[in-house]
């Protein structure tokens, strides 16, 4: 029988070197433009090895996922919300330790409302929001950027979240 266990040769040679490293660029890349945007390069630094980690932990549960549920592609509610559970739990955005600002523990629950906010939630230029329409989008982020802080999160349960507030924009 064999065990549960993945190797990450075993996850590297089922997706593919590059695939591996353009999820690493391109997380790396939006967090170096959250903090840029912000102004805080000189207070945040983004953790190589933990990003690296964060990539590989959602590329695993990626890989469980597909095998258990004999799927060829993942959507893009389960590759956020399982994104964004290793982005939470890794935590590879870390304030320096001379900016002294406590506001800055929460950058990595801030970056991730962005991130979800820009790839999942935000209309299209040529589908603007109402001035309702975005006072409820703003709660809903405020909230779920709470949520991030404060509250357990599960990916199983962000996906759902994630799906609910999709089928209701669209209903």
């Amino acid at each position: 029988m064999r065990e549960n266990c993945l190797s990450y040769s075993e996850i590297v040679n089922y997706f593919g070197d590059e695939k591996i490293t353009d999820r690493y660029r391109f997380l790396y890349d939006k967090i170096t433009e959250y903090i840029a945007v912000r102004g805080l390069q000189d207070k945040l630094m983004i953790h190589e090895g933990l990003l690296q980690q964060t990539v590989m932990d959602y590329f695993v549960d990626i890989y469980r996922l597909k095998e258990f549920h004999k799927i060829d592609k993942a959507d893009m509610t389960k590759i956020l919300a399982y994104e964004a559970y290793w982005l939470l739990r890794r935590k590879p955005i870390l304030p320096l330790a001379k900016s002294g600002e406590s506001r800055l523990i929460f950058a990595n629950e801030g970056f991730v409302t962005t991130l979800v906010a820009h790839e999942f939630l935000l209309p299209s230029a040529d589908e603007p929001l109402s001035q309702n329409e975005e006072e409820y989008m703003l709660e809903f982020l405020r909230h779920l950027n709470y949520h991030f802080k404060y509250r357990n999160i599960e990916k199983q349960n962000l996906e759902l979240v994630l799906l609910s507030f999709k089928t209701g924009r669209s209903v």
